[in-house]
């Protein structure tokens, strides 16, 4: 995950990541938040299907509220 999401903030040629389905727990979401925070071409992000829980919510609700986040979309489906 860390490579994708330095790709995305370095090349800044992605509107939408797709990260559904890859496991992901409350444990990445620190460094998920951190890259919102920097990643201000992201516009659509899909998370659905990874077991981040509350805990994980949480965490990326912190960087949405950053004026630096431009996310549009967040799609949390299936993640309890």
């Amino acid at each position: 995950m860390a490579e994708i999401l330095k790709y995305g903030v370095y090349e800044k040629k992605c509107y939408s990541l797709n990260l559904s389905r890859n496991h992901f727990t409350c444990r990445s979401m620190p460094l998920l938040s951190h890259t919102l925070r920097r990643w201000r071409n992201l516009q659509d992000l899909d998370l659905s299907f990874n077991p981040i829980e509350d805990k994980g919510v949480k965490i990326l609700a912190e960087a949405l509220t950053s004026p630096n986040c431009f996310l549009e979309e967040l799609d949390l489906t299936s993640t309890g």
